[in-house]
């Protein structure tokens, strides 16, 4: 079933896509497609968590290793999450545009930030900000990042305008949209790095 969702958000997008018609090209019933997944937010989330879950993986065994302060500042280490994020993001840009745009009906629907618990959520699901958020409030914590905004309030905003470019800019790729999201992270984080 996530086979045929997958090859139906990326082909027909968000707002074209159907649990029931996922459910027909994965040869089940829809009942049984929405037993498994009771809204198509969670469907698409369940999709694309396996394309971010390697980079929260990273950052989860940095933290636990120590290893974000001995070689490698916390804003270098940003900018390579940030570039390592935009790459999968561009190499899944129908997937992830169609994501950005379960996203945002989501949280309208809402009217609030993510609940841990919220089964249906896809930010809960694929928390695509945790690739940031761990990195981010290490560094404030060490003092080599500025402490406001907090990583809490900074890395949604941060990933919400690289999806946005995503859906909106078909063309752009990964580099120009890193030193884009890069810059406005380090803008707030480091001034003194933007020129970097």
């Amino acid at each position: 079933m996530l086979d045929a969702a997958d090859a139906a958000f990326t082909a027909r997008g968000w707002a074209r896509t159907r649990i029931e018609d996922v459910a027909t090209t994965a040869g089940v019933s829809p009942a049984t497609a929405y037993n498994h997944f009771p809204a198509k937010h969670a469907l698409i989330a369940e999709v694309y968590a396996p394309l971010i879950a390697p980079l929260v993986a990273t950052e989860q065994a940095r933290a636990a290793n120590g290893d974000d302060t001995t070689d490698t500042d916390p804003a270098t280490l940003l900018v390579e999450q940030i570039r390592a994020l935009a790459r999968v993001c561009v190499r899944n840009r129908g997937l992830t545009a169609a994501y950005w745009a379960a996203v945002q009906d989501y949280a309208v629907r809402v009217e609030a930030p993510p609940e841990p618990d919220d089964e249906q959520d896809p930010r809960t699901i694929a928390p695509v900000a945790d690739v940031l958020h761990d990195l981010v409030e290490r560094g404030q914590a060490a003092g080599e990042l500025r402490p406001d905004p907090s990583a809490d309030t900074l890395c949604p905003i941060l990933v919400d305008i690289l999806l946005t470019r995503i859906a909106l800019y078909p063309a752009e790729t990964a580099e120009p949209l890193t030193r884009l999201v890069a810059g406005l992270a380090l803008g707030v984080l480091a001034p003194e790095r933007v020129a970097d």
